[in-house]
Protein backbone atom coordinates (compact mmCIF):
# COMPACT_ATOMS: atom_id res chain seq x y z
CA UNK A 1 0.00 0.00 0.00
CA UNK A 2 2.29 2.61 0.71
CA UNK A 3 5.76 3.91 -0.84
CA UNK A 4 7.85 4.31 1.65
CA UNK A 5 7.79 6.04 4.98
CA UNK A 6 5.95 6.76 7.57
CA UNK A 7 6.58 3.02 9.73
CA UNK A 8 5.19 5.11 13.00
CA UNK A 9 1.92 6.27 11.18
CA UNK A 10 0.10 9.25 11.90
CA UNK A 11 -2.82 9.09 14.60
CA UNK A 12 -5.12 12.08 13.99
CA UNK A 13 -7.18 13.31 16.64
CA UNK A 14 -9.78 10.97 18.09
CA UNK A 15 -12.97 13.28 17.13
CA UNK A 16 -11.41 14.16 13.92
CA UNK A 17 -13.69 13.32 10.97
CA UNK A 18 -13.34 10.19 9.10
CA UNK A 19 -11.96 11.07 6.20
CA UNK A 20 -9.19 12.89 8.11
CA UNK A 21 -7.52 9.35 8.39
CA UNK A 22 -7.59 8.69 4.32
CA UNK A 23 -5.11 11.24 2.89
CA UNK A 24 -6.27 11.31 -1.26
CA UNK A 25 -9.74 9.67 -0.57
CA UNK A 26 -11.90 10.73 -3.43
CA UNK A 27 -14.56 12.78 -2.59
CA UNK A 28 -16.88 11.34 -4.70
CA UNK A 29 -16.56 7.74 -3.04
CA UNK A 30 -16.75 9.43 0.43
CA UNK A 31 -20.03 11.76 -0.49
CA UNK A 32 -21.72 8.43 -1.89
CA UNK A 33 -21.23 6.40 0.93
CA UNK A 34 -22.14 8.94 3.46
CA UNK A 35 -25.43 9.49 1.58
CA UNK A 36 -25.88 5.99 1.67
CA UNK A 37 -25.24 6.00 5.34
CA UNK A 38 -27.42 9.18 5.81
CA UNK A 39 -30.64 7.43 3.20
CA UNK A 40 -30.65 4.64 6.43
CA UNK A 41 -31.11 7.22 9.08
CA UNK A 42 -27.39 6.27 10.41
CA UNK A 43 -24.50 8.44 11.30
CA UNK A 44 -21.25 7.04 9.38
CA UNK A 45 -18.96 9.30 11.75
CA UNK A 46 -20.29 7.75 15.07
CA UNK A 47 -20.36 4.21 13.41
CA UNK A 48 -16.51 5.02 11.70
CA UNK A 49 -15.18 6.00 15.40
CA UNK A 50 -16.97 2.95 17.37
CA UNK A 51 -15.86 0.23 14.70
CA UNK A 52 -12.96 1.50 13.02
CA UNK A 53 -10.92 3.76 15.10
CA UNK A 54 -11.46 1.65 18.07
CA UNK A 55 -9.76 -1.11 16.38
CA UNK A 56 -6.53 -2.17 17.88
CA UNK A 57 -3.01 -1.05 16.30
CA UNK A 58 -5.56 1.97 14.41
CA UNK A 59 -3.56 3.20 11.85
CA UNK A 60 -4.42 6.39 9.64
CA UNK A 61 -3.59 5.70 5.88
CA UNK A 62 -0.14 7.38 5.15
CA UNK A 63 -0.18 9.90 2.62
CA UNK A 64 1.21 9.14 -0.94
CA UNK A 65 2.42 11.69 -3.12
CA UNK A 66 3.56 9.63 -5.70
CA UNK A 67 0.09 7.97 -6.21
CA UNK A 68 -1.87 9.17 -9.57
CA UNK A 69 -4.80 8.17 -8.30
CA UNK A 70 -7.03 7.71 -5.22
CA UNK A 71 -7.84 3.91 -5.59
CA UNK A 72 -5.30 2.38 -3.40
CA UNK A 73 -6.43 5.09 -0.69
CA UNK A 74 -10.45 4.07 -1.79
CA UNK A 75 -9.65 0.31 -1.35
CA UNK A 76 -8.89 0.59 2.17
CA UNK A 77 -11.87 3.17 2.74
CA UNK A 78 -13.94 0.35 1.03
CA UNK A 79 -12.54 -2.16 3.22
CA UNK A 80 -13.19 -0.10 6.05
CA UNK A 81 -16.89 -0.39 5.47
CA UNK A 82 -16.80 -4.26 5.93
CA UNK A 83 -14.97 -3.91 9.37
CA UNK A 84 -17.56 -1.54 10.26
CA UNK A 85 -20.02 -3.93 9.21
CA UNK A 86 -18.80 -7.70 11.14
CA UNK A 87 -18.32 -5.22 13.92
CA UNK A 88 -22.20 -4.23 13.34
CA UNK A 89 -23.04 -8.29 13.01
CA UNK A 90 -20.95 -8.74 16.55
CA UNK A 91 -22.57 -6.54 18.51
CA UNK A 92 -25.80 -7.76 17.47
CA UNK A 93 -25.10 -11.31 18.13
CA UNK A 94 -24.20 -10.01 21.59
CA UNK A 95 -26.94 -8.45 22.18
CA UNK A 96 -29.33 -11.27 20.71
CA UNK A 97 -26.86 -13.92 22.91
CA UNK A 98 -27.64 -11.89 25.91
CA UNK A 99 -31.17 -10.92 25.66
CA UNK A 100 -32.29 -14.45 24.45
CA UNK A 101 -33.44 -13.18 21.10
CA UNK A 102 -35.46 -16.40 19.32
CA UNK A 103 -34.81 -17.35 16.14
CA UNK A 104 -31.44 -19.32 17.09
CA UNK A 105 -30.80 -21.30 20.22
CA UNK A 106 -28.12 -19.40 22.76
CA UNK A 107 -25.49 -21.65 21.09
CA UNK A 108 -26.07 -20.64 17.95
CA UNK A 109 -26.54 -16.59 19.12
CA UNK A 110 -22.85 -17.78 21.19
CA UNK A 111 -21.29 -19.27 18.13
CA UNK A 112 -22.29 -16.52 15.37
CA UNK A 113 -20.42 -14.04 18.31
CA UNK A 114 -17.52 -15.92 18.21
CA UNK A 115 -17.20 -16.16 14.52
CA UNK A 116 -18.18 -12.78 13.87
CA UNK A 117 -15.47 -11.74 16.76
CA UNK A 118 -12.36 -13.88 15.29
CA UNK A 119 -13.75 -12.41 11.77
CA UNK A 120 -13.11 -8.70 13.27
CA UNK A 121 -9.40 -9.84 14.91
CA UNK A 122 -8.50 -10.87 11.04
CA UNK A 123 -9.77 -7.77 9.74
CA UNK A 124 -7.59 -5.92 12.29
CA UNK A 125 -4.56 -7.51 11.41
CA UNK A 126 -4.75 -7.71 7.81
CA UNK A 127 -5.40 -3.98 7.69
CA UNK A 128 -2.34 -3.61 9.92
CA UNK A 129 -0.48 -5.59 7.98
CA UNK A 130 -1.42 -3.59 4.50
CA UNK A 131 -0.74 -0.23 6.10
CA UNK A 132 2.77 -1.05 7.98
CA UNK A 133 4.65 -3.07 4.88
CA UNK A 134 5.11 -6.16 7.13
CA UNK A 135 6.16 -8.81 5.09
CA UNK A 136 3.37 -11.83 4.86
CA UNK A 137 3.25 -14.82 7.21
CA UNK A 138 5.06 -17.74 5.95
CA UNK A 139 2.27 -20.97 5.97
CA UNK A 140 4.74 -23.88 8.00
CA UNK A 141 5.71 -26.89 5.99
CA UNK A 142 5.02 -29.99 6.81
CA UNK A 143 5.87 -33.41 6.28
CA UNK A 144 3.87 -35.96 4.19
CA UNK A 145 0.90 -34.25 4.90
CA UNK A 146 0.84 -34.25 8.53
CA UNK A 147 -1.21 -31.65 10.60
CA UNK A 148 0.80 -30.13 13.40
CA UNK A 149 -1.32 -30.39 16.60
CA UNK A 150 -1.81 -26.60 16.44
CA UNK A 151 -3.62 -27.02 13.54
CA UNK A 152 -5.36 -29.73 14.37
CA UNK A 153 -8.65 -27.83 15.86
CA UNK A 154 -9.24 -26.19 12.20
CA UNK A 155 -8.71 -29.65 10.21
CA UNK A 156 -10.35 -31.31 7.25
CA UNK A 157 -11.87 -33.26 9.86
CA UNK A 158 -15.22 -34.49 10.66
CA UNK A 159 -16.44 -31.24 11.11
CA UNK A 160 -14.79 -29.69 8.29
CA UNK A 161 -13.23 -26.11 8.58
CA UNK A 162 -15.39 -25.71 11.79
CA UNK A 163 -13.90 -25.62 15.20
CA UNK A 164 -17.09 -24.14 16.68
CA UNK A 165 -19.23 -26.88 15.26
CA UNK A 166 -19.24 -28.39 18.47
CA UNK A 167 -21.69 -25.90 19.42
CA UNK A 168 -23.78 -25.28 16.38
CA UNK A 169 -26.10 -28.39 15.83
CA UNK A 170 -25.70 -30.38 12.58
CA UNK A 171 -28.17 -29.64 9.41
CA UNK A 172 -30.63 -32.70 8.88
CA UNK A 173 -29.72 -34.21 5.99
CA UNK A 174 -32.14 -35.49 3.34
CA UNK A 175 -32.85 -38.52 2.29
CA UNK A 176 -31.27 -39.99 -0.82
CA UNK A 177 -34.42 -39.93 -3.07
CA UNK A 178 -35.26 -36.04 -2.24
CA UNK A 179 -35.95 -33.63 -4.17
CA UNK A 180 -32.45 -31.09 -3.86
CA UNK A 181 -33.68 -27.86 -5.99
Amino acid sequence: MSQHPPIGGIVPLDGAAPELSYPGLSPQLLARITQLWSAAGLDFDSHWRLAIRSLQGFRALPRVETSASSTDVDLVFLFDQSVIWVRALHGAANAGRQQGTPGLSPAQWHGLAAISARLTEQLAALRLLALTDLPMPKRPATSGGAISPAAAPFSASRNGFMPWASIIPPTPTMPSGANRC
